[in-house]
C-alpha cells in the first residue's frame, strides 16, 4: 500500500501497540524531510513514512530502515548512496575517503577501485593493483565479507547460512572473506572489498582468515540500515554464532561493538530479544541522547566533493490525546537518514504514552479515539493495512 503525506511539512501516524505484559501504549510517529545547504536545514515537502511494518502486506517487514519504529529509545544516524573518489586513478592507495562525523564520534572509509586476490607460487596471496573507481555504493555487499566458496554449506537455510565456517558472521555479502585451511586456492577470481574502515584495512598478512577467530578480522566498513541477520544485532536476537569468542579477553574485544548495557557473556544463552536489536544503525552511529544543535558532516559521497553539514534541528511540538483527553509525552528522535547526492535529510521521532486502561482491538473496534497532534495540526488514527487510509 502506498502511503500520502498527511501533511506538506510532515507524515505522521498514531496508532496503539502491545507491551509484552498484554497491554497497549498509544503511540505516534512523526517524519520530517530537509534540505541541507550550507550548514543548515530548511524543510521540504514530506516525503511519506516508509515500509509499514504494521501491514501485512508489506514486503520483507524484517528488513531493516522501516520509520515505524516504536520500540526505539535511542538514535539511528544512517548515510545511504554511495562514495565518490577524489583520486580515480589510484592504483595503490585509497581513491577516495568517506568520513561521516556525528558530535564527538566519527568512522572513516577507505575507497578502492576494483581490486583481486592474487595467488603467489608459494600459495600465499596478496592483495592486487586497484583499477580505476569510478562511485562506490554505500552498501555491505561493497565492504568485507562474504563466503568462501570453497566451504561446503550443509544445510541450505538461514541457520546453517549464520553458523556456517566459510561465512563472515558481521558481513554475509560483501566480499573478500577466504578462510585458510581450504585445499586449494579458489578457482575463480576473489573480489575484494572496496570499502574498508580506515582505522581496520584488510592487509597481506589478513587475508587468510580462521574461521574460529572471525573477530579478529577487519570490520565491514558501513554506516547503513544493519540487517537482523548480521552480527551484532543478531547477537542481540539471540542468535549467537556457534564459532564464537569464549575467554573474557575475546568477549571484551566484541562488546565495543554491542551496546554499553549488553552483558557479552550471557548473549546467546537464552532466545530473549534485548531491547537494543531495534536499533539499526552501525554502534558507532547509534546514540543514547543525541541533542539538538549537534553537528553533523559528510565527506566523500557528493560527485561535487562538496562536504554536506548540518545540525540536529529541534523536534516538533507533539501530544498524544486519547477521547479528547491530552496524555503527556516526550518524543524521542529514532533516526536521522542522511542522502548526501540529493542533500537531504529525514529525522523521524517517536512518542509514546504509558500503558492505556483498556485495551483496542482491530475488528472490535471500528475506530481508536486518538490523535497525534504536530505542531498543531491533529492527526487522527485509521487501523493500517489496506482498509485503512492516512488522512488527517
Amino acid at each position: 500500500m502506498t502511503r500520502a503525506s498527511v501533511s506538506d511539512r510532515f507524515d505522521a501516524v498514531v496508532d496503539v501497540a502491545g507491551t509484552r505484559l498484554g497491554r497497549q501504549v498509544l503511540y505516534g510517529i512523526i517524519k520530517c524531510t530537509w534540505h541541507a545547504h550550507e550548514g543548515r536545514l530548511s524543510l521540504l515537502p514530506a516525503q511519506p513514512l516508509c515500509h509499514d511494518t504494521r501491514d501485512a502486506t508489506t514486503p520483507h517487514r524484517l528488513s531493516p530502515g522501516s520509520d515505524f519504529v516504536v520500540w526505539r529509545d535511542a538514535t539511528d544516524v544512517a548515510v545511504l548512496g554511495a562514495a565518490h573518489p577524489q583520486r580515480p586513478d589510484a592504483a595503490a592507495e585509497p581513491a577516495g575517503r568517506v568520513v561521516v562525523q556525528v558530535g564527538e564520534r566519527s568512522i572513516a572509509i577507505s575507497v578502492f577501485g576494483r581490486r583481486l586476490m592474487l595467488w603467489e607460487p608459494n600459495g600465499r596471496p596478496r592483495i592486487g593493483p586497484a583499477d580505476r573507481c569510478d562511485e562506490v555504493p554505500l552498501t555491505l555487499s561493497s565492504a568485507y565479507g562474504g563466503t568462501d566458496p570453497r566451504v561446503a554449506l550443509a544445510l541450505a537455510d538461514l541457520g546453517a547460512l549464520l553458523d556456517h565456517a566459510g561465512t563472515y558472521p558481521r558481513n554475509p555479502h560483501g566480499s573478500g572473506y577466504i578462510t585458510r585451511g581450504a585445499s586449494a586456492a579458489p578457482t575463480n577470481a576473489v573480489e575484494l572489498p572496496r570499502l574498508e574502515r580506515a582505522d581496520d584495512r584488510l592487509t597481506d598478512e589478513r587475508l587468510l582468515a580462521d574461521p574460529d577467530r572471525w573477530w579478529l578480522q577487519p570490520r565491514p566498513a558501513f554506516v547503513g540500515f544493519v540487517p537482523p541477520h548480521v552480527f551484532p544485532r543478531s547477537a542481540l536476537a539471540g542468535l549467537l554464532p556457534a564459532r564464537a569468542p569464549t575467554s573474557a579477553g575475546e568477549l571484551a574485544g566484541l562488546a565495543e561493538e554491542l551496546a554499553a548495557d549488553v552483558d557479552v557473556a550471557t548473549l546467546g544463552s537464552s532466545r530473549q530479544i534485548h531491547p537494543r536489536f531495534v536499533q539499526e544503525a552501525v554502534p558507532e552511529l547509534t546514540f543514547d541522547a543525541l541533542s539538538v544543535g549537534t553537528p553533523v558532516f559528510v565527506d566523500g559521497c557528493r560527485p561535487d566533493r562538496q562536504r554536506l553539514a548540518f545540525a540536529v534541528p529541534p523536534a516538533p511540538a507533539v501530544t498524544l490525546s486519547l477521547a479528547g483527553e491530552r496524555i503527556a509525552a516526550d518524543p524521542t528522535l529514532a533516526s536521522v537518514t542522511i542522502a548526501p547526492e540529493a542533500a537531504t535529510v529525514c529525522t523521524v521521532w517517536v512518542v509514546r504514552s504509558r500503558p492505556l486502561p483498556r485495551l483496542f482491538v482491530r475488528g472490535i473496534h471500528r475506530e481508536v479515539p486518538a490523535h497525534v497532534v504536530v505542531d498543531g495540526i491533529p492527526i487522527a488514527h485509521q487501523w493500517s493495512g489496506p482498509h485503512g487510509t492516512n488522512a488527517p
